[in-house]
């Protein structure tokens, strides 16, 4: 991935427009959270069921499903709010 860690801007930053801290977290996460994944798996006998067996676990799981729908949502009702605002002014509204 194109992310520097040093203070610079990385120059394909504004062509593929990845946030910095996000992206770390992940290559800096990523591998652990595959080690956890792969020691459950282990100490449940390749039984996935153990991912859902908490109640905290399907929280957190339907949290994650619909952070991006509401986000989605978000960004539609925004986008229909700046198209109509556009149009009340007679201007062009933007795709």
């Amino acid at each position: 991935m194109p992310v520097r860690l040093s203070g610079k801007r990385c120059p394909t930053h504004e062509r593929i427009c990845a946030p910095r801290v996000p992206v770390l977290i992940a290559v800096i996460l990523g591998p652990l959270a595959e080690t956890e994944l792969r020691r459950a798996l282990t100490v449940s006998e390749g039984d996935i069921g153990i991912l859902v067996d908490s109640s905290i676990t399907v929280i957190l799981y339907t949290v994650l499903a619909l952070a991006p729908a509401f986000t989605g949502i978000k960004h539609m009702r925004e986008k229909k709010k700046a198209k109509a605002l556009a149009e009340e002014q007679g201007q062009p509204a933007n795709a």
